[in-house]
């Protein structure tokens, strides 16, 4: 997980400040891979990014320890952002809601550290095309998820639809929820068709959720939504947190960028 931290005026003290309102998914030492919308406004502006933290659990503790486990934050800076193409915002477009974050530098991975407190940064797997017979055909499931296949959306966003705590939290924190969560949900591209209002290309987007209750939310945008084909295999991100409705958890499920159909783009953005 990446929590990507923006500066902005803090609406009651008027001072500039670090607000956490997105994350991402760390993909190798350089890269982050996030929704468009987390570095691009409505208007067309780019969102000036101030940090990007790896590693995180609880905002504000570093090193973040659980039961004599503990983990370092490592954080970057930007270095590059690169915003897919044809994403357009401002004009009720969602489509191609996805984006490339390169690092300043690169980060020390979980399996290559010798140090007793390690860093908490290890890539997520990307459905990349292969002919290994023990991976092909997970990432033939990958490329056909419709409904019902058991996935995983985890992000620092805001757990209730109660708008006056909810922004005296953020204000106070600088970030939805000081504790990273996260919530097991189905894939429901059949509930896209019925509940979302706005046109879903499940070419390019994947739905899931639609649980009364059960949601990702403010805050989670950019973050991951993960796949594994059985408990022995490594998780897959199948999709970025990109759109829902306006009052999460209402029934409806979220709307997320397909990642396997945006492979190429990705690997043509990469540099060495």
């Amino acid at each position: 997980m990446a929590l990507l931290g923006s500066t902005q005026q803090n609406p009651r003290t008027k001072k500039t400040e670090t607000f956490y309102t997105c994350g991402g998914s760390l993909i190798n030492k350089w890269y982050v891979l996030t929704a468009a919308h987390c570095v691009k406004t409505d208007t067309g502006d780019e969102i000036k990014l101030s940090e990007i933290v790896l590693g995180e659990y609880e905002s504000g503790r570093d090193p973040d320890c659980v039961k004599g486990f503990c983990i370092q934050n490592v954080t970057r800076t930007v270095s590059k952002v690169i915003i897919h193409e044809n994403y357009g915002p401002g004009g009720g477009s969602v489509i191609n809601d996805i984006a490339l974050i390169r690092l300043n530098e690169p980060v020390p991975l979980y399996d290559d550290s010798e140090e007793e407190t390690k860093p908490g940064t290890k890539p997520i797997c990307l459905p990349w095309p292969s002919t290994d017979e023990d991976i092909a055909p997970t990432l033939e499931k990958i490329g056909d998820l419709n409904n019902g296949e058991n996935v995983v959306v985890s992000g620092w966003g805001r757990t209730s639809n109660k708008n006056r705590r909810e922004f005296q939290k953020l204000v106070k924190n600088k970030i939805a929820v000081k504790k990273l969560q996260y919530l097991k949900t189905k894939t429901a591209n059949d509930l896209c068709k019925e509940k979302i209002s706005q046109d879903v290309n499940t070419d390019l987007q994947l739905c899931a959720g639609g649980e009364q209750g059960s949601d990702s939310c403010n805050g989670d945008s950019g973050g991951p939504l993960v796949y594994r084909s059985g408990t022995d295999n490594p998780y897959y991100q199948v999709g970025v947190v990109s759109f829902g409705t306006s009052k999460c958890g209402s029934g409806s499920p979220g709307v997320y960028t397909k990642v396997v159909a945006f492979m190429d783009w990705i690997g043509e953005n990469m540099e060495p």
